[in-house]
């Protein structure tokens, strides 16, 4: 950083720009200088980037997968969401880590499902996220995969009529937190329900982590250490 740039506050190297994506014909709906939303035009969908020129507040070191599991554990735990996927893993060379979430609604019924590939530097960070909300059949998901393993696997039914782990931590079986996700939400049932939100999100995921480019100025950002 040069002694203008100090002086100015301003931070060499790449902003939002870095981030390169098919938006897939979704309309854009916001733009600033450290965030980007589009908007699916048939449901409730929104996809975004965000650029965040702070070192990002992430614990360490991230090799430490049950720490950082637990670290967004306990920031859903405030908002009253689970835990489906945290992930850390390398996306096109670069450190990322890839989560998906429930969170409730605040003023209907249902959830919110929320995706997100955060790549972090030393200095700055970028989160490009995928979300839908549940907004029709509210529930269907959950009460049909439910009535289907009462009534076809009567091994996997307790003591109480309800299927044996319907909730559970996809990761700690022993998590005794009062927010998880519940079997409706594995991935195996999304070919029952292909156009529930958790479903959207998922295949955005899929086709984010495959079509996602990063500009060459990246290279050069410093690497978040542990």
């Amino acid at each position: 950083m040069g002694i203008f740039d100090f002086f100015t506050g301003k931070k060499q190297g790449p902003g939002i720009e870095a981030i390169e994506l098919d938006t897939w014909d979704w309309q854009e709906v916001q733009k600033a200088k450290n965030i980007v939303v589009w908007q699916n035009s048939e449901f409730p969908a929104q996809l975004s980037v965000n650029y965040f020129p702070t070192a990002p507040d992430l614990p360490r070191p991230l090799k430490d997968v049950d720490h950082l599991r637990d670290f967004y554990r306990r920031k859903l735990a405030r908002a009253k969401g689970a835990i489906l996927i945290v992930e850390p893993f390398q996306l096109n060379g670069y450190r990322a880590i890839e989560t998906l979430f429930r969170i409730p609604q605040k003023k209907q019924e249902g959830f919110i499902y929320v995706g997100s590939y955060t790549i972090p530097f030393a200095d700055r960070s970028y989160v490009v996220k995928v979300q839908e909300q549940e907004f029709t059949h509210i529930g269907e998901r959950e009460r049909m995969i439910m009535e289907r393993l009462l009534k076809d696997r009567p091994k996997e039914i307790g003591e109480d009529g309800q299927p044996i782990g319907w909730e559970f931590d996809p990761y700690d079986p022993a998590y005794e937190g009062e927010f998880k996700m519940n079997k409706s939400e594995e991935v195996r049932f999304d070919l029952w329900y292909p156009e529930h939100p958790l479903t959207h999100v998922r295949q955005y995921m899929y086709r984010l982590k495959n079509e996602l480019k990063f500009s060459d100025e990246m290279k050069a950002l410093a690497e978040l250490e542990d």
